[in-house]
This record gives structure tokens, C-alpha cells and sequence, in this order.
């Protein structure tokens, strides 16, 4: 029986679903734009654990039916949340074991779209994938900054043991990978031009700091998610709005690292930012929405911003609408960037560590307003919005090295044609 070929995108858990539908809502639409169907799989029942994902903890799936919902009798993805809308000719499959995987597989050879993780519970994917020679590719389109976390004492013994179990799991899959235990990625498509410019080098400058490269194939270098939604679709671009991109102060990866904030510490945070906003507001006679995280609770959120509008899975769209951007520690930050939006990076000493080194990796980078949120004093604010204007001077050297890189090319124009080349032919 002659198989047919498909593309699927593998996902690590339900629980992350929506952020990552989020994140790469624009690149799966236009690739359902050229092939036939696209299937999204859940992997968490395919590995050792089923209810343990990252640093092996505890994750049962919970994930807020407000958002979408799984149809028992047919697993069938029902969307509740419009952000969250797919494309029609994206169907959703959700193995229940490893049996359920091999019938899937009987009638089809896949590539996939990898977007689970290299932990030791993942492993057994990683051998799922080597024992149907699927190909892989990876999408890094992101054009965000890389930030390793770290523990935030010295003496939290938990913390080093879940950094030395996460760091551990990658490097041996890495090793596995290099004995053809498991399958490498065939093809990653990154928008990071200084790591492209370093593999071009030679294994003499990078082979000690990158061990990952041997995990990868291929590189080629494409233009990030942020520069084709603003040069494919060209949408509106207003200045109509104050936009904060919440933190999730108690993210299950910063507890993980020994950083957790009291209920007293996150008052304090809260009424200092809410006062920062309120001025802001008044001050430009703009309107506030905070985007929060999508793990994060809204319902509690709403409470806290009780005088603002509060949206999940719509950053990029309010980013589009803003006239400042406030930030701490996210990733969508870099739509802002690759906009030229007035953006303010908060620093507070009731964040964690790795929060700040985030948020200061961009304030460093990308030149982006550093506001102390425990020491500031904006006294005119004319002067201010010149301050946030002359703060923009440095992102064209981020928007070259991070976010467009390769010319005037859309990114998932050379996605596409490259998976149609390499697998569809």
C-alpha cells in the first residue's frame, strides 16, 4: 500500500496548546495556505510519563475549556476562544498510547513540524519518530533572545537538581542523536543570523559553545515571523492604546528554579504597576489592555486590573494598536521591536531573577527604555515620549541580526517552497 504523504505538527501537551497556536497562528495558517491538510499532535501520552513534562514534574493536563475543548468520541479540537480559530483543513489527532501512534502511521509517511521538547520523559518520542524514519523539520522564526534560566540562590539544592535534569536530557538526546539512536532535525529554519554567521565559520569557533549543532542538519536563515506579518499582510498600525505584556510572576519554570512570589511581594508589584499605568493613561489619553501570559489565570488577572481591559492570545494584535508598549520579560516583546513602538522595559526587585535577566537582554540588545519601577520620576512627558523615541536608535541593529536577516524574502514563502522541495517531491 503506497502511503500518503502529510505534514503534522507535534505538540508537547495540551496545557501549552493555546500559547503555541499563539505563537505560530500566522505561519500555520499560510502553510494550510499550500498543503492539503495539516495535523496537530499531541505527544503527551506518547512518552514514559504521561502526567510529567518539564523537569519531571507533576503537569496534569489541565487546560481551560474556555478556550477549546476535546471531543471524547472522536478527539476531535473544538475552539471556543476566536483567537484560537485554525484553518478548516487542520485536524487534530491525540494518540492515546503508542499503539494508537502505529495505526495512525499505517496509511501515512509524515514530516513533522517538532515543537516538543528534548527532556529524558520525551525520549521515548524521539525513539517513536526513529522507528518510522520520520523526517523533521523546526521552525525558530521567533527572532526573540535566547536566555538560559538559572537558579536564584546558590544553596537551593531543588533548583540545581531540575537545572542539571533539563540541561542532562538535552545533552544526551544530542549525544543519541550522533550514534543514530534518534533522528536528528532535517531541516531548522532560524531567523538568528549571528548563529547562521557562526556555523559558516567553522566547527573551530563554535563546536565547545554549541553543542547542539549536531543535532541539526541544516540551518537556513529566514526572515522571522514579526517582518511577514508586517510585509505579507500588511496590517493596520495604530497608535491608539498602552499595551502591557503581563509577567507571570510564579511561571512553573521560574518555581522550578527556586523563584516564587509571596502574596504580599505580588501586591506590592501589582499597586506599583497599576500607578505606572494609571499615570501613563492619564497622561497620553490612551486606553490600557494587558495582554497577559498564556498559562496565566484571567479571571484572577481582571481582578488585579480591574480598571483595564484583560485579553489572552492577543498581544500581536494589540501591539499592532499601541502607542506604548510596556514589557518585563516576553518574547512578543520583539513584534513591538520589528514596529518601532515606544517600548519600556520594567525593572522591579519583587521580580525574579531570571525575569530581569530576560527583560535586560533586550533593554542591552535592542537599546529598549529601562524604567525602575521602584525608583523613577517622569517629570514632563514630552520629554519622556523623547526619551522612549531616541531609545529606537538601536533596534535596526536587532531587527538585522534577529528578526530580518535575509533581505526583502518572507519567511514562510521559503518555508513552504523548502518542505515542498525537500519532502513533497
Amino acid at each position: 500500500m503506497k502511503k500518503k504523504k502529510c505534514l503534522a505538527w507535534f505538540v508537547s501537551d495540551l496545557k501549552t496548546l493555546g500559547g503555541k497556536i499563539t505563537s505560530q497562528k500566522f505561519i500555520i495558517e499560510k502553510i494550510c495556505n499550500s498543503f492539503d491538510k495539516l495535523y496537530i499532535v499531541n505527544t503527551e501520552n506518547l512518552r514514559f510519563l504521561k502526567n510529567a513534562n518539564y523537569f519531571f514534574e507533576n503537569t496534569k493536563n489541565i487546560y481551560s475549556k474556555k478556550d477549546f475543548l476535546i471531543n471524547k468520541k472522536n478527539s476531535k479540537l473544538i475552539m471556543k476562544n476566536k483567537n484560537l480559530k485554525l484553518p478548516n483543513n487542520v485536524e487534530f489527532f491525540n494518540p492515546l498510547n503508542s499503539q494508537d501512534f502505529k495505526n495512525f502511521m499505517i496509511d501515512k509517511d509524515i514530516v513533522i513540524i517538532n515543537s516538543f521538547g528534548r527532556n529524558l520523559n520525551e525520549l521515548k518520542i524521539h525513539f517513536l519518530l526513529n522507528n518510522y524514519n520520520i523526517k523533521q523539520i523546526q521552525i525558530s522564526n521567533f527572532g526573540n533572545l535566547q536566555g538560559a534560566l538559572v537558579p536564584v540562590k546558590n544553596l537551593n539544592l531543588m533548583a540545581w537538581i531540575n537545572k542539571l535534569i533539563h540541561d542532562s536530557g538535552h545533552f544526551f538526546i544530542v549525544i543519541l542523536s550522533s550514534l543514530g539512536l534518534v533522528p536528528k532535525i532535517d531541516i531548522r529554519f532560524i531567523s538568528n543570523k549571528k548563529i547562521v554567521n557562526g556555523l559558516k565559520k567553522g566547527f573551530k569557533s563554535y563546536i565547545f559553545s554549541k553543542l547542539n549543532i549536531f543535532y541539526y542538519k541544516k540551518h537556513i536563515m529566514i526572515n522571522s515571523k514579526s517582518y511577514d506579518l508586517l510585509f505579507s499582510d500588511k496590517p493596520r498600525i495604530k497608535n491608539e492604546k498602552i499595551v502591557l505584556l503581563d509577567i507571570m510572576l510564579n511561571h512553573p519554570e521560574y518555581i522550578q528554579m527556586g523563584s516564587k512570589s509571596s502574596a504580599e511581594n505580588t501586591k506590592k508589584f501589582y499597586y506599583k504597576i497599576n500607578k505606572l499605568l494609571n499615570y501613563l493613561s492619564k497622561a497620553y489619553k490612551k486606553k490600557v489592555v494587558v495582554c497577559i501570559h498564556p498559562k496565566d489565570n484571567l479571571k484572577k488577572k481582571k481582578q488585579i486590573f480591574k480598571n483595564y481591559e484583560v485579553v489572552k492570545y492577543a498581544s500581536q494584535k494589540n501591539i499592532l494598536k499601541s502607542f506604548i508598549v510596556l514589557f518585563f520579560d516576553t518574547s512578543a516583546i520583539v513584534d513591538a521591536i520589528m514596529l518601532k513602538k515606544k517600548i519600556i522595559f520594567i525593572k522591579s526587585r519583587l521580580m525574579g531573577k531570571n525575569s530581569i535577566n530576560f527583560g535586560m537582554d533586550y533593554h542591552k540588545r535592542a537599546g529598549v527604555f529601562k524604567l525602575d519601577l521602584e525608583n523613577y520620576k517622569i517629570e514632563n512627558k514630552e520629554k519622556f515620549l523623547n526619551i522612549l523615541n531616541k531609545s529606537k536608535e538601536k533596534y535596526s541593529d536587532y531587527i538585522k541580526s534577529y528578526l530580518a536577516p535575509d533581505g526583502k524574502n518572507l519567511g514562510y514563502e521559503k518555508i513552504v517552497k523548502t518542505i515542498k522541495r525537500n519532502f513533497f517531491n
